[in-house]
């Protein structure tokens, strides 16, 4: 049986990499979170200036604060880190694999540690060329790859068959199911809210006097759903880009 190969047994600039996307990723869509809840709090405090003093002021201050926050992660660049990072993450993932399993470029003509030399040249290659990379280590091939590249062929194509296809095969299609589902509930709340704005527009014809006006209130909660979903979109998106190539 071939032996499972964990993040911890990939090579160090793999992992680097790998936790700068996550950490760039949880950022950037909190951050973004924060801005569609301050655009709709804006519109909130507006409809019931009636009973919040200085509800003006209050509103103006949330819509100039989510300016600022969408000014900001323009700026930041902390998508285009996620990114590059996940992608060079990849990248060495992929290049592992392949001296794992004795693939070009790392035929089972080359020995162990022309191999391994080969690769680690490949890596520091990454990490000149790419400012997100961190520099790797002065070898980033793991004892645990090294004894894979030493297994038999078979024992080689099952590990290949089972923790590379396999796994990714589970992963994404659970990502994707999981993904579909929120996707769906987002739209639906998108769409209910857009039907309780219109719902409010015809009372207020009659009601004008009685009734907030949460007709914004609504478009601007509908208008953030819909924008989480377009990011989630370009989040699979740049991960599918990005996807290993098996």
């Amino acid at each position: 049986m071939p032996d499972v190969i964990t993040r911890d047994d990939l090579p160090q600039m793999y992992r680097n990499a790998s936790d700068k996307s996550g950490e760039a990723q949880k950022i950037f869509l909190f951050w973004n979170v924060v801005n569609y809840i301050a655009l709709a709090l804006g519109a909130l405090v507006v409809a019931l200036k009636k009973w919040i003093p200085y509800a003006p002021v209050i509103s103006a201050v949330l819509l100039a604060a989510g300016a600022a926050l969408t000014f900001s992660l323009r700026k930041s660049r902390l998508e285009q880190r996620w990114y590059r990072c996940r992608a060079v993450a990849e990248s060495v993932k992929t290049l592992s694999w392949r001296y794992m399993m004795c693939a070009a470029p790392y035929n089972h003509t080359l020995d162990l540690e022309a191999a391994s030399r080969l690769l680690n040249n490949v890596l520091h290659q990454i990490a000149n060329e790419e400012p997100e990379a961190e520099a790797p280590e002065a070898t980033e091939v793991t004892e645990k790859m090294q004894a894979m590249r030493s297994r038999l062929v078979i024992e080689r194509l099952k590990a290949y068959m089972d923790l590379r296809i396999g796994k990714q095969k589970k992963w994404y299609s659970k990502e994707s199911k999981k993904n579909a589902k929120k996707a769906e509930i987002f739209l639906y709340i998108a769409a209910g809210t857009q039907v309780l704005a219109l719902i409010f527009s015809l009372l207020l014809i009659p009601y004008e006097t009685e009734l907030p006006d949460l007709v914004g209130v609504f478009s601007a909660v509908s208008a953030s759903f819909l924008a989480w979903m377009q990011l989630k979109r370009h989040e699979e998106i740049g991960r599918a880009s990005c996807r290993e190539r098996v």
